[in-house]
């Protein structure tokens, strides 16, 4: 552990980062999809229909987007088509 002290750096991210993997996301399916920025899912056929929670880094390149539901310790991952970046000011009740 002592040899492991001398040599560990820890780094604080102060910005966001420039490759946060949601790039492709932001191109393919033009949606503003930013890690910090608050989501809600929109999915009716989703059990976390209207659930609001906030984007996750997901990691270098992704596909789906990480987001971490409101009250929920778990993080979950969902196809962009099945967020919303603009929450809505009412949800409506799925069908």
């Amino acid at each position: 552990m002592a040899q492991f002290s001398q040599i560990a750096t820890v780094y604080r991210i102060t910005e966001p980062l420039a490759d946060d993997g949601y790039e492709y996301i932001r191109q393919q399916f033009e949606i503003e999809v930013r890690i910090h920025r608050r989501c809600w899912v929109k999915d009716t056929r989703s059990p976390h229909y209207g659930k609001i929670g906030i984007v996750l880094y997901a990691g270098r390149s992704t596909s789906r987007v990480r987001v971490a539901l409101d009250g929920q310790d778990t993080t979950l991952n969902f196809h962009p088509m099945d967020i919303g970046m603009d929450i809505p000011s009412s949800i409506p009740q799925a069908a």
